[in-house]
Formats: C-alpha cells, structure tokens, sequence
C-alpha cells in the first residue's frame, strides 16, 4: 500500500507549497507497523465512504486541509479533510503516519 499526504493552506502555506508530498510505502517498513498502518488507512476509507461532506466541528482560522491518497491492489482513492473536521480515523491515520514519515 502506497499512501501520500498533500498538505494545503494553513499559516505556513508559502513556505510548504514548494514541499513534495509525503510517501509511505508499507512494503517498507516493518510488518507490524504496514499491518496497523494499512488497517489504520481501510478504516479512514471506510469511515469516509459512509459520511456526507464532513463538517468542520469547529472553525479554524487559516485551517490545513490534507489530502490522502491510499494506492492499494491497483486501485487509488482519496480523501480529504481539514482542520476541525469530524473524521476520527482520518485524522488517527495522520497521526500513525506522522510516527513513521517524521
């Protein structure tokens, strides 16, 4: 599974808009962690699928907005959020890619 984060907008906007996305590709990593990280990926895209448009829950001034790519089996989807959204797997899939990619 190939899974690429874009960052958009937010305070830092000028300085990151040059940046590449970050990558992770599970076939690198260990075989605990791409089980849990691919899991942790199949969760935020099911979790996303059954949701309308998310909501934010609360506004956030000059809020980031991340989108996902999960490359898996051939087949590519996306989705996307921002800051305050409600989309607890998302925003958990962030955070287990932050601890392998950062």
């Amino acid at each position: 599974m190939r899974i690429t984060i874009t960052r958009i907008g937010g305070f830092a906007a000028t300085v990151t808009a040059g940046l590449p996305p970050t990558v992770v590709d599970t076939d690198d990593l260990p075989a605990d962690t791409a089980t849990v990280l691919a899991d942790a990926a199949r969760d935020a895209l099911t979790e996303d699928g059954r949701r309308p448009a998310a909501r934010p829950t609360r506004r956030v001034p000059d809020a980031v907005t991340y989108r996902v790519e999960v490359g898996d089996a051939g087949r590519t989807r996306e989705m996307s959020h921002a800051d305050g959204d409600d989309a607890p797997a998302f925003w958990r899939l962030l955070d287990l890619l932050g601890g392998v990619s950062g």
